[in-house]
């Protein structure tokens, strides 16, 4: 296994293989190194995405949810970033209600390699911000537990003023929740809301 030369790189991570890498699969053949530039050598190294390869594992309505998307087939899509997809939540009891969706099925947060950690937070903050210019709530709160669905993903709630209980958790109501499910053409009217809102920041 050959690792790449720190002196002619100026990263701070390089990547180096046993063999060809194709995709995600090949995890267990190829690394992220993490450099000590001044010395020229590693001094720590992280599995390519350790854990990031889709396993065996419970029946999980969130894959459910990701693989109706690869289909085509998920009315709530609003877009796909490099390690999620933004969707719009099935009920709209806080209106603007989304969620963040890791592509694979991964349990932990840390069991993430820090790049990808940093990256899928990026794409939470501009969904969350998405959110806030199509609807201007109050106050966006933001939820990652796992502990029905033991799959990462993220609540993005709108908190609004006219909300008599906004200063407290977002469940508060949550028996309220199946009383506001949505039609197909609700959640295209606002995907299409958030969307526009989306492209600006994208493209900024």
């Amino acid at each position: 296994m050959g690792y790449a030369n720190a002196s002619t790189l100026n990263l701070p991570f390089i990547l180096y293989c046993q063999e060809l890498a194709i995709g995600l699969n090949s995890i267990s053949v190829c690394f992220f190194a993490k450099l000590q530039l001044q010395e020229s050598n590693i001094i720590t190294v992280y599995p390519l995405l350790q854990g990031y390869m889709t396993e065996k594992h419970e029946p999980c309505l969130i894959c459910e949810r990701v693989t109706l998307w690869r289909n085509g087939q998920n009315p709530y899509f609003i877009h796909e970033f490099e390690h999620s997809i933004f969707v719009i939540g099935d009920h709209q009891f806080h209106r603007g209600y989304s969620l963040i969706l890791l592509k694979k099925h991964i349990r932990e947060l840390h069991e993430l390699p820090p790049l990808i950690q940093s990256a899928l937070f990026q794409e939470v903050m501009l969904a969350g911000q998405a959110i806030v210019n199509a609807f201007s709530p109050w106050k966006m709160n933001y939820a990652c537990y796992g502990n029905g669905e033991p799959h990462i993903h993220w609540h993005l709630f709108p908190r609004y003023e006219s909300d008599p209980d906004r200063k407290t958790n977002p469940w508060r109501n949550v028996s309220e929740f199946k009383h506001h499910l949505i039609s197909s053409q609700t959640a295209q009217n606002l995907r299409e809301k958030v969307t526009e809102h989306l492209s600006l920041l994208i493209t900024r």
